[in-house]
């Protein structure tokens, strides 16, 4: 049987973990949202139910810091598919930006007089 201890995945078993030799061979060994280059990572799938629920998995959550409550943005552009965001990390870019803009217009003003 393979060791689970740092293995939260519900959907991980002793099978899968030996198809791919160790828990690290299915991303448990961390890196962040996009593994450790910073290249996207895929996280595995997940399966929608009659309720329209889906679960994300659990190397998702971890490396993403979704905790049970959080509020998640789901976007998307037509049948090309749907990506989630924390809310709390939307707002923050969203701030971030706005300054920005503020900075910008008022550099404009400031060459224009």
């Amino acid at each position: 049987m393979s060791d689970h201890k740092d293995c939260n995945d519900k959907s991980c078993d002793d099978s899968h973990c030996s198809t791919h030799g160790s828990h690290s061979a299915h991303g448990h060994s961390g890196g962040g949202p996009h593994g450790k280059h910073g290249k996207p990572h895929f996280y595995g799938a997940t399966t929608v139910g009659e309720k329209g629920q889906i679960v994300i998995p659990a190397e998702a959550r971890k490396e993403n810091n979704i905790k049970p409550g959080d509020k998640l943005i789901v976007a998307g552009k037509g049948k090309h598919g749907l990506m989630l965001i924390k809310a709390e990390i939307l707002t923050d870019k969203i701030e971030h930006l706005s300054k920005k803009l503020d900075l910008l217009k008022s550099m404009q003003e400031e060459d224009g007089q």
